[in-house]
């Protein structure tokens, strides 16, 4: 099996804005796990931020934010999706988090295309042979 890592940084802002917005709203995924944390100035404390809304999230990001797709990486039985960047000296996380199935496997790369335009192997991937 290939594991792949997505680094969306070379992508388009808005582009990738629009990618977490249809994740973080997709009913298509099963077993889902959307949410958001935060890393206070001193780099101890990572907690759930229940205050942190999908649209203020959008708003805060900028062209420092990292943004990665993993698929069965480093978990091998997961999607994994993370925005991060720092606000205000706070480290600020969006996460989409869901089991690696055919079903969550093939919403994402529609999203992935419809957004994108491009199959999601296509380009900026990173692939990770198994030594199974």
């Amino acid at each position: 099996m290939k594991r792949m890592q997505i680094n969306l940084n070379e992508k388009e802002i808005n582009k990738n804005k629009e990618f977490m917005n249809e994740l973080f709203r997709s009913e298509k995924l099963s077993g889902v796990s959307k949410y958001f944390t935060r890393i206070n100035e001193k780099g101890i404390g990572k907690n759930i931020d229940k205050k942190m809304t999908l649209e203020n999230y959008l708003n805060l990001i900028n062209p420092s934010f990292h943004q990665i797709l993993q698929i069965g990486s480093p978990y091998h039985d997961e999607i994994r999706y993370c925005v991060k960047g720092y606000e205000q000296q706070v480290t600020r996380l969006a996460w989409v988090t869901c089991p690696l199935n055919k079903k969550n496997y093939k919403a994402i790369s529609d999203i992935y295309l419809n957004i994108y335009g491009e199959k999601i192997g296509k380009s900026g991937l990173l692939f990770i042979e198994d030594k199974e």
